[in-house]
């Protein structure tokens, strides 16, 4: 059976080689998923850590423990408890499962007051009050900066030598060298050693950290040790840690930092475990402690998007998984089909459907196994190059992904092997039930109706669809109406499930009702036709079962192309937009004036007048601040500048009618200037959002409204508008036009926005104006600066000039730098790269199947071709047969696939709104169906029909004439 099957695979190799292909591509898309999943989440981690690091200022790496000794404690107990966590956290370290860069132990006594044992040395008027205490380590991990190291046997005739940083030098009004007694709380009397002599604290020198990295000292802050004279840790423990040691102890310390560049998927849980069971062991021996993992709360959200990550990653390859099904499932069929009658010759002459099986079985498994043993690696270098997809089809230089392969990748390949031998199986099984008779039989009786078209699975998959599809419409109305937030992670999976589903349903409609159309067309020209063309129309016009598969499976992939395509760009866009459009340019500057303010304690600046009881500074404070306009030419200058844009913002101005007041947002713009300077997109507006700006140019008195304005305070264009804030005097605008949305206004109301008489939201208002106008009519008060920058403009360059200028910018808002941290992100990041893999896997499954198709028909149809031939057929009419089939079928289908992509799109990418906080969404949200992709999706049909149609005449050219006559005659 075994030596049956090797021949038969070799007679059938280039069969066998598509197989096996289309096997190696859905291993290794399934393998993909643990490998992207756990590149994407690591990088997720180590992000969240950067950021918690850059953000707060705190080293992620930081696991710090404390407790407290009260008075009410037994002593004798405590110093056990001590012991036993010291034991526990020196094991504790033993288990955590990333490197330690310091574990740390401190101790420190209650607060005493130190007073000075020579009156000469130090003022003895001054209060001074201080705390012993000991940081194990400090002699190796600081650096002494005056004096000298404490000896330890000085304490052994009653002084306690100790250093301190330097701030203790000014909290303790002190020099080296000064001896102070220990005075507790609530006595009189210094503090005594064994032999009745005052315990004496000297401190010998001053320490600071190694560096202003180091991560010795918790926190990286010397200045919680700013009254502590810090002893040497054995001679801490020896003499101060005891339950009957003069001086009670206060606080224990445990300080682990770790290397958290080393938190991976794998020891992140039992990084938190140490950390947990750390803080239960404290817990359970003082009531009052305290355990600090710094980056205990970012991990903890982390695992929640972990989990809705793994969610989405699978979701978004739910439809390239069941394109990868139907494909192996009609590569199977066609396998079996044209072995059917060899089957049931075999059956007839005894072998048993087991054996049949059984042959396709040690097929299978053979293919499944050269599938496991390349899939994997092959998932490790697409998962590598995903890394890179900066948006959908783009790539860049990024840092590679980290990635590797482990138990769990197999297992996923083994799966994805069994599903697919599975799927390969099924018309293998279907097929071994036939003998030759019932073959014959099925032969000369008329084609059955397909399955499919029994039980209407277009019209059940079209229902169920549409039916999430009312949900997803029904939920984000709700989400708009109530004002729901959302984000990236709340993307619902079956976004990309249920669309498939109706791809599917919807091609399968088109091809119930193509047979039809072809009838017609049949019809039309039925007495014009050449009878080249009549096989081809009356097969296709009859139902054509045998193109079911192969336009299916073409609408699919032509159709989920479209949709991830779609899907993709539509959000990285609307993304972009939002981002471009919320900042207003490529670089908005806040700069800082010189004005008549009075100095800092001389009171508040002066916006509005003095109160009755003001104080006399802010009595005589300028009712008006003065400010001085700095030179604008610099800004214009700057490296890689294209435009410049003088923008004045008011957000708390006043305006007033006749009928309506209250406040709004001010803009003052230099109309020319602002035009070639801010982002807008196209289509916002019922005009070019020039033409508006131009509307204004004219008159320094017009002004622009937002609608917001225009329909809340029931103001029209040619009403006039005072506008003021503050003690200014007010200016009076003409409206002159009415916009929706304005380059970094926001017409959505605020989440804790006030309400009117009706219950709607108060909505942000907005007036634009000329800012000359504005000047000189209310008054100069700072501008922003935004600036367009040329395309490739380095934004260090244009920083470094700033510095180097001394530009008076205190605050900059970079687009460029946002949109980086937004196609950084996670969640971004998997969703283009998933969907370039899923769209370059359609295309390269698509060309595989559709060769393989069609040469499995062609040496299907050897005897037909051979017929037309013998009746006088020439090669180049048989060509143009083939043509004419070819453009019936893949064309046709490659039209359903467009048409049923652009369909599913309009219905279903807007749901993604969802995932955009709907009601927030500025600019609005839009779908994006690219030219470009529709006709890479065509080129790339036309070049498989050139392919195929090469392929196809070169087969035909070889069929001799004789043989495919004996061939049918056999």
């Amino acid at each position: 059976m075994i030596q049956m099957v090797l021949r038969k695979m070799a007679n059938n190799r280039w069969l066998q080689l598509c197989l096996l292909a289309g096997l190696t591509v859905t291993v290794a898309l399934v393998s993909s998923i643990p490998i992207y999943t756990d590149a994407v989440l690591q990088r997720m981690l180590g992000k969240d850590l950067e950021r918690l690091q850059a953000e707060e200022g705190v080293y992620p790496g930081s696991l710090w423990s404390r407790v407290y000794v009260r008075e009410e404690d037994d002593p004798a107990k405590a110093v056990r408890s001590i012991a036993e966590i010291d034991a526990y956290a020196t094991e504790a370290g033993g288990r955590l499962p990333v490197p330690i860069l310091h574990y740390v132990r401190e101790r420190e006594s209650v607060q005493f007051a130190a007073v000075p044992a020579d009156a000469g040395q130090a003022d003895p008027t001054v209060d001074r009050y201080a705390k012993l205490g000991a940081i194990e380590g400090i002699e190796s991990n600081t650096t002494l900066v005056d004096g000298r190291w404490p000896d330890p046997e000085a304490a052994k005739r009653g002084v306690y030598e100790a250093v301190v940083f330097e701030n203790a030098l000014n909290k303790l009004r002190m020099v080296l060298g000064n001896e102070f007694h220990i005075v507790l709380r609530n006595e009189s009397e210094p503090v005594s050693a064994e032999g009745g002599a005052p315990i004496v604290v000297k401190a010998v020198g001053v320490v600071k950290q190694a560096s202003d990295r180091d991560l010795f000292i918790y926190g990286g802050n010397p200045a919680r040790y700013e009254n502590v004279f810090l002893l040497p840790f054995d001679t801490f423990t020896a003499s101060f840690s005891g339950a009957d040691q003069p001086v009670r102890p206060l606080t224990a310390t445990w300080y682990y930092a770790v290397d958290h560049t080393k938190l991976t998927l794998d020891n992140v849980r039992a990084y938190m475990g140490v950390a947990a069971g750390l803080d239960a062991f404290l817990g359970e021996r003082f009531e009052t402690q305290a355990v600090n993992n710094a980056a205990g709360q970012t991990i903890v959200s982390y695992f929640d998007r972990e989990v809705q990550l793994r969610q989405l990653l699978w979701a978004l390859n739910v439809p390239v998984l069941i394109m990868l099904g139907v494909f192996l499932f009609m590569v199977s069929n066609l396998l079996v089909e044209r072995q059917r009658t060899e089957i049931s010759v075999l059956r007839s002459r005894g072998a048993s459907r087991l054996q049949i099986v059984s042959s396709y079985a040690i097929e299978g498994l053979m293919l499944g196994a050269i599938a496991l043993a390349a899939g994997p690696p092959l998932a490790l270098g697409l998962t590598t190059w995903l890394g890179a997809s900066n948006g959908f089809l783009e790539f860049v230089r990024r840092a590679a992904l980290d990635v590797r392969l482990d138990a769990e990748v197999y297992r996923y390949a083994l799966l994805a092997v069994g599903a697919s031998f599975l799927m390969t199986m099924i018309p293998a099984a279907i097929a071994a039930r036939s003998t030759i008779v019932e073959r014959k039989r099925e032969q000369s009786r008329a084609a059955k109706r397909a399955l499919w078209q029994t039980i209407g699975l277009d019209a059940i998959l079209i229902g169920v669809s549409l039916y999430v599809y009312w949900n997803f419409d029904r939920r984000m109305s709700q989400a708009v109406t109530l004002g729901a937030e959302a984000g990236p992670i709340d993307i619902d999976p079956l976004l990309f499930f249920v669309p498939a589903l109706f791809m599917a349903g919807f091609g399968l409609l088109l091809l119930r009702i193509y047979p039809w159309a072809i009838r017609l067309l049949y019809w039309l020209g039925r007495a014009w036709w050449p009878p080249s063309l009549y096989t081809i129309l009356l097969d296709i016009g009859r139902g054509g079962a045998r193109y079911h598969y192969l336009m299916i499976f073409l609408v699919l992939t032509v159709g989920i192309g479209m949709y991830s395509a779609s899907a993709a760009r539509t959000m990285n866009q609307n993304l972009e937009d939002s981002i471009r459009y919320g900042v207003g340019a490529d670089l908005r500057l806040s700069t800082r004036w010189e004005n008549n303010a009075p100095p800092p304690g001389m009171g508040g600046a002066p916006s509005s007048a003095p109160s009755a009881n003001a104080s006399p500074e802010e009595a005589a404070s300028p009712a008006v601040l003065q400010y001085i306009e700095p030179p604008f030419a610099p800004y214009e200058s700057l490296p890689g500048v294209e435009s410049v844009a003088k923008v004045f913002v008011k957000e708390d101005a006043f305006m007033e009618t006749q009928s309506a007041r209250g406040n709004v947002q001010l803009y003052g713009i230099e109309t020319d200037d602002f035009g070639r300077t801010a982002w807008f997109r196209d289509g916002l507006l019922r005009h070019h959002f020039h033409e508006y700006l131009n509307l204004i140019a004219e008159d320094p008195s017009a002004a622009l409204i937002s609608r917001t304005l225009a329909e809340q305070r029931s103001i029209a264009p040619g009403d006039a508008i005072r506008v003021h804030w503050g003690n200014r005097e007010a200016a009076l605008f003409t409206v002159y036009g009415i916009v929706d949305y304005f380059p970094g206004f926001s017409p959505v109301p605020p989440k804790d926005a006030s309400v009117m008489t009706d219950g709607t939201p108060v909505a942000p208002m907005l007036i634009v104006g000329n800012l000359s106008y504005i000047q000189n009519r209310i008054g100069l008060e700072p501008y922003e600066v935004w600036l367009k920058l040329e395309p490739d403009a380095s934004r260090e360059a244009a920083f470094a000039a700033i510095r180097e200028r001394g530009l008076p910018v205190f605050q900059a808002e970079d687009a460029r730098e946002q949109l980086v941290r937004m196609k950084n992100d996670p969640y971004q990041l998997s969703i283009n790269g998933v969907m370039t893999l899923g769209f370059l896997i359609s295309v390269l499954v698509s060309f595989i199947g559709f060769l393989l198709y069609w040469i499995l028909s062609m040496q299907g149809r050897a005897m037909q071709f051979g017929l037309f031939r013998a009746i006088g057929m020439s090669f180049r009419s048989l060509l143009g047969l083939l043509a004419v089939e070819q453009l019936l079928t893949t064309a046709a289908a490659l039209v359903f696939g467009i048409g049923t992509g652009i369909v599913a799109c309009r219905l279903f990418v807007p749901m993604f709104r969802l995932a955009f906080e709907p009601s927030a969404q500025v600019p609005p949200f839009r779908v994006l169906i690219e030219a470009s992709d529709m006709l890479g999706l065509g080129a790339l049909v036309f070049g498989m029909i050139l392919a195929g149609f090469a392929a196809l005449g070169w087969i035909v050219s070889r069929i001799q004439m004789h043989q495919a006559l004996k061939l049918g005659e056999d």
